[in-house]
């Protein structure tokens, strides 16, 4: 039997709503409901007094933390701690109750349906912020309004840190208290209630802000020493940018994690960020920034050249550019190293003809398998797809103006473009919006789909599934798009010059023609201004996209070849082993 505990103050009207989806939604068999009263109104208290469950009638508020370890006191079993304004749905307690070892918390939406909770986190500045999306994997913390604690985790840690009274941070520390002890912290994906935050606060007369201040700084000094360093014998730390999905950060992400799993490597990770973007980063990757700063570890700075000096320590940079040269002042910045990783080979070619002297060893970007692997088309109109963000050197304008330009209205064919930064550079520029940028294509053309959000990297295959053909005809230091949709067997345009071509060739893709042109992106302008990029010849783009509409099967026959050739190659279990190999030789 679980015990269901929700603390009350006042408000009546949720807690009768809340009940009652509690019995709607539930086996009457599988629990019981413990009301602890935390000082409620007469109407509120004599409502619990009739209810017909358990109850503790406070005669004061005893806060968050109290009110419930007196019901975890006075119960033996497995419990789930709820807040009054939830209103749980169907199937809410076998999905929250399914996994073992481990608190578990489940999805959060206000009423209006968007997620106000899918796990949380705390930032640089020690505030928690809620996942927006279900992130992969173990998560920092849940929030209490609803979570599964098993019995065998409070006999094990304890009950909540009454620290913290009234509120806040009582539910951090406990699912720290948790992974100290090996337990996981996760988010069940498919446990989904509607939850009216805040209504508690507003009974309780909280100051909010005062008291996150208050208890932030006791949970840091509760946790200042937490270290999460591992004795092994070579010590490394990334230092660049971790968050949010471009993919700088998920390429450090990835091989920091991979690298800290070798036996013999203990990775930290020293970010640029002050404030930490929503959904980036699982609690695995977390604790690699948990780690006592140690400048003895061998530094792998990972971002442009330009900015190379913000390294601790100049033993390695990872860096890359999409021109076809390296500006004076990146060249001098990367002999100041040690070594310098970059992600192509013709990228290696490029900045040993700018003058860089010291070893460069090629670390491509990899595809996770687990991920990236063929799924069938979703899509009813065939569809060409391009997953480019929005600005001069990725050639959005070029494709959209050869695709309009070469297909009628009346052809069952469309593009879908994600472009998740495309409404910020507009407005830039502008255009309001992306509806009004697509006006300058005429009113009378084939069908454009813009998809302008973020999206996590695990779902981004569902958006490629939709595609026949991929298109990314951009200058590139190395251009994993291109290489995903190949992972999935999907059809690939792509340009004749730049990174790609480590991977991509006439035999396995179509290739389109180009010239070089002056490089220039209004908002990295010293990063190109004395370099030529690569630009699509509009006709020949045309005429690769006819040839790819009318001869589908060939392509089908491209996108085989180029599984063949790379599936086994760009792997991550591959890369890392190298990028290893590189780090043993400073």
């Amino acid at each position: 039997m679980i015990t269901i505990i929700i603390p009350v103050r006042n408000q009546k009207e949720y807690l009768e709503k809340c009940l009652e989806s509690i019995k709607k939604n539930t086996p009457p068999d599988k629990y019981e409901i413990f009301l602890i009263d935390n000082g409620s109104d007469k109407l509120t208290n004599e409502f619990i007094r009739n209810s017909g469950h358990r109850y503790i009638a406070c005669p004061e508020n005893l806060g968050f933390g109290r009110a419930i370890n007196l019901a975890i006191k006075r119960c033996s079993g497995d419990i789930i701690l709820m807040n009054s304004d939830v209103e749980v749905t169907p199937n809410w307690l076998q999905e929250l109750i399914k996994y073992d070892n481990a608190i578990v918390g489940a999805v959060g939406k206000y009423p209006t349906g968007q997620i106000q909770h899918a796990g949380a986190f705390l930032n640089a500045y020690g505030n928690g912020q809620h996942y927006q999306q279900v992130p992969d994997g173990e998560i920092e913390y849940v929030s209490f309004f609803c979570a599964y604690i098993p019995r065998k985790i409070i006999s094990d840690i304890g009950l909540l840190n009454e620290l913290y009274y009234p509120a806040y941070y009582e539910d951090s520390s406990m699912c720290y208290q948790a992974r100290q002890k090996g337990y996981k912290i996760l988010v069940s994906s498919n446990c989904v209630v509607l939850h009216h935050e805040g209504m508690g606060k507003k009974e309780h007369h909280l100051d909010i802000e005062q008291l996150n201040l208050i208890n932030r700084q006791k949970f840091f000094r509760e946790w200042e020493e937490l270290d999460y360093t591992q004795d092994k014998p070579i010590k490394i730390a990334f230092a660049g940018r971790t968050a949010g999905e471009l993919s700088y950060p998920i390429i450090l992400r990835t091989l920091a994690l991979g690298l800290n799993n070798d036996p013999e490597i203990d990775c930290a990770v020293y970010p640029e960020e002050t404030i930490h973007r929503q959904w980036h980063h699982t609690f695995e990757f977390k604790k690699l920034l948990q780690k006592k700063f140690d400048p003895n570890r061998i530094c792998i700075r990972y971002s442009e050249a330009k900015y190379a000096y913000l390294a601790y320590k100049r033993d390695i940079l990872y860096s890359t550019l999409e021109t076809d040269r390296w500006p004076k002042e990146w060249v001098y910045q990367a002999n100041m190293f040690k070594r310098c990783w970059t992600t192509s080979n013709f990228v290696k070619g490029i900045m040993e003809k700018s003058g860089i002297k010291v070893p460069i060893d090629v670390i491509p970007h990899g595809v996770d398998k687990k991920i990236w692997y063929p799924r069938p088309n979703t899509s009813k109109k065939f569809t060409f797809f391009s997953d480019s963000m929005y600005g001069n050197r990725k050639m959005v304008n070029d494709m959209l103006k050869a695709f309009c330009d070469e297909f009628k209205p009346t052809e069952p064919v469309r593009f879908l473009l994600n472009s998740p930064n495309i409404e910020d550079r507009l407005r830039e520029i502008g255009i309001p919006n992306a509806a009004k940028y697509l006006e300058k294509f005429g009113n009378n053309r084939p069908e454009i789909v813009i998809s302008p959000d973020w999206k996590l990297m695990s779902k981004m295959p569902e958006l490629y599934q939709e595609a026949h053909v991929y298109i990314g005809v951009s200058s590139e230091g190395f251009g994993l798009g291109n290489l995903q949709a190949m992972f999935m067997k999907i059809p690939t345009i792509g340009a004749n010059w730049g990174g790609i071509t480590d991977y991509s060739n006439d035999k396995n893709s179509l290739q389109v023609k180009g010239k070089l042109v002056p490089a220039y992106q209004p908002w990295l302008y010293e990063h190109y201004v004395v370099s030529n990029w690569y630009k699509p010849d509009y006709y020949d783009l045309r005429a690769k996209m006819r040839y790819a509409y009318e001869n589908y099967n060939e392509m089908k026959k491209l996108a085989e070849q180029a599984f063949a050739d790379n599936a086994n190659k760009y792997l991550w279990e591959k890369i890392i082993p190298a990028a290893k190999e590189s780090i043993k030789k400073i």
